[in-house]
């Protein structure tokens, strides 16, 4: 029997299986061994006729009654080409390496699906672990956000009570002034400046702006009217008397 020659082998068809992550059934592998044990089988016994067919080829040639002397005629039986039967060997080194090679990535599928039941595990863990602790920490900001809002609460009643007093003391009486004890006269220029002429207790009295009469200060006038402003800050309008 002959050796198979080394060129078979990278005629063989790439058997690379890409698993997908969501796979998770089994290939058929029981199945692809027993069809190329009958593939096998059934070039052997090809084989095995053809040798007897090729070794007695009268055999198939005796007629059925012995006593009948109709002539027989030759049948000429073509024997199998040489080259095909030296493949058979070569065939079946192929079919033995290609089981081999479905045995590999038959135990390389379950691998890696065993790998991706334990990466499932892993995610699901790791997911768990994840969520409860956000959960733990959420629980803590939330709990410390109730801790900081008492104590916001707190302080500004605090500072409510302890400003209540002082906007009491605060208050102030209410601004008061006395009415203008004089009247206005006229208003008078005299080397081109103003002056008012008031009446006050029977007498005439000169005002420019500025100066004070009775705790009333001039501080602004016009042909028809003139303003005080008392010692306190509150203002009042005079008009010339008609």
């Amino acid at each position: 029997m002959s050796q198979a020659p080394d060129s078979s082998v990278s005629e063989l068809p790439n058997l690379e299986v890409e698993t997908d992550y969501h796979t998770q059934s089994k290939p058929p592998r029981f199945f692809m061994i027993g069809a190329a044990i009958a593939i096998i089988t059934f070039i052997a016994v090809v084989f095995f006729i053809s040798s007897l067919w090729s070794e007695h080829p009268e055999a198939t040639l005796s007629p059925a009654d012995p006593e009948t002397k109709a002539p027989v005629t030759e049948v000429k039986t073509e024997s199998p080409d040489t080259t095909d039967i030296a493949r058979i060997p070569e065939l079946e080194n192929r079919l033995l390496m290609l089981a081999q090679q479905l045995n590999m990535q038959s135990d390389l599928i379950r691998q890696n699906q065993q790998r991706l039941i334990e990466l499932d595990a892993t995610i699901e863990q790791i997911a768990s672990r994840t969520a409860s602790e956000w959960e733990e920490r959420i629980t803590q900001l939330e709990s410390t956000v109730a801790d900081t809002t008492a104590s916001v609460d707190t302080r500004l009643t605090t500072l409510e009570k302890t400003r209540e007093p002082q906007k009491t003391a605060k208050k102030k009486k209410p601004i008061w002034a006395p009415a203008l004890p004089f009247s206005l006269l006229s208003v008078d220029y005299w080397d081109y400046k103003p002056y008012a002429v008031l009446g006050y207790k029977g007498d005439l009295q000169h005002l420019s702006p500025g100066e004070t009469l009775h705790k009333w200060t001039l501080i602004s006038l016009t042909s028809e009217q003139v303003t005080f402003r008392y010692r306190n800050g509150i203002k009042r309008k005079l008009n010339v008397k008609g």
